[in-house]
């Protein structure tokens, strides 16, 4: 596992649970209110249960995909970078903190050649965000790892990033792509028994999409009682 942890920063998330979760599901929706921005809008709006808007904010980008309203009433809003390097879909690279009246007063990226960020983002209780990546292979590097019939130049993997907007650095981060295992080629260092590695994941499990797309996670959360993502 590869961590960067620099010193002096606030924290650095130590463990990471993959989960599949089942909820029930209710008629009412919570007490409060909702921040909604539709997909491929620059618009969010804060609306109470009867439909009412409280605030609306016009911002220069598409959503990518969930924006949080803080106590503070700033929101953190991942949205479309400008000139993103990749073009993977659900991606976006451009995380923006806008304060009640629509200024961006706070922003960083997340897009490189080789990493965007995509879907969701979680902002944490010391003020650092959790990026949600994708994480970009060579078609090389993923047979290296005993990936099998694979016809794309890349294959994508899941990359959880903690980065602090302040010091404009990583914290801390987690990638997949050092926790896989496979059982076809004993001359790599990750084969294995795939029933004795329950906290690996199988790289030959599933298919890759032409894209390249072969894994990704749709949200993150974060549990501060349990210090888990």
């Amino acid at each position: 596992m590869r961590n960067h942890l620099l010193p002096g920063s606030r924290s650095a998330l130590p463990a990471l649970v993959l989960a599949v979760l089942t909820l029930a599901a209710s008629a009412e929706p919570f007490d409060g209110l909702t921040l909604v921005n539709p997909l491929a809008s620059n618009t969010m709006r804060l609306i109470t249960n009867d439909g009412r808007t409280v605030n609306t904010w016009h911002c220069g980008k598409p959503v990518s995909y969930m924006p949080y309203l803080m106590p503070d009433s700033t929101v953190w809003r991942p949205g479309l970078h400008p000139a993103p390097q990749l073009r993977p879909g659900a991606c976006g690279g451009l995380i923006e903190r806008y304060n009640w009246a629509g200024d961006v007063i706070q922003s960083f990226e997340w897009s490189g050649p080789d990493h965007i960020q995509h879907h969701d983002i979680q902002p944490l209780p010391n003020g650092n965000i959790l990026v949600l990546s994708l994480d970009r292979y060579t078609r090389a590097e993923a047979e290296a790892m005993g990936r099998l019939d694979i016809s794309t130049d890349h294959i994508w993997s899941e990359m959880i990033v903690e980065y602090d907007p302040f010091a404009d650095s990583v914290v801390w981060e987690w990638r997949l792509w050092d926790h896989l295992v496979q059982d076809v080629d004993s001359t790599k260092p990750n084969h294995g028994v795939i029933a004795e590695h329950p906290h690996r994941l199988d790289i030959n499990a599933g298919m890759i999409h032409s894209t390249g797309d072969w894994i990704h996670a749709n949200a993150i959360d974060y549990c501060a009682e349990e210090d888990l993502v």
